[in-house]
């Protein structure tokens, strides 16, 4: 059983955290890659889920860049990585891969389905921009 998380989502958190710090100033993808510890041609696969989100604006163009909106700063870092992990908990079971549920259940599936439900109320009472 693991729970990984992919390094977008740390690059996300990272680029959220340089933003809130830096206010309502507007940055360009390049900076944002090397504060992130990405590369630029890396970062939209970063910054498109945070925009479609609402938690960053994107202005195209020589002058543009991104900026944090108001939306981002009371995010949860449940949020965050429910934004950034395709499949956070789509009801497979940790066992076998299969469904899992009440019904249908293996022999970890309430075990499990608690532990699951701690770690997100945890996710949940953190902020995702540190």
């Amino acid at each position: 059983m693991r729970f990984d998380l992919s390094n977008r989502t740390e690059f996300a958190r990272r680029v959220l955290t340089f933003l809130a710090a830096d206010g309502d100033a507007s940055h360009k993808g390049a900076e944002l890659a090397e504060i992130a510890g990405t590369t630029r041609h890396y970062l939209p696969q970063v910054m498109r889920p945070l925009v479609a989100s609402g938690w960053v604006e994107s202005e195209p163009g020589p002058t543009g860049g991104y900026r944090l909106t108001p939306v981002a700063r009371s995010a949860s870092l449940w949020d965050l990585v429910s934004i950034m992990e395709r499949t956070v908990d789509d009801g497979r079971c940790v066992l076998t891969g299969e469904w899992c549920n009440d019904d249908r259940s293996c022999s970890v599936h309430r075990a499990w389905k608690k532990a699951r439900a701690t770690l997100q109320a945890e996710l949940t009472r953190e902020h995702a921009i540190v």
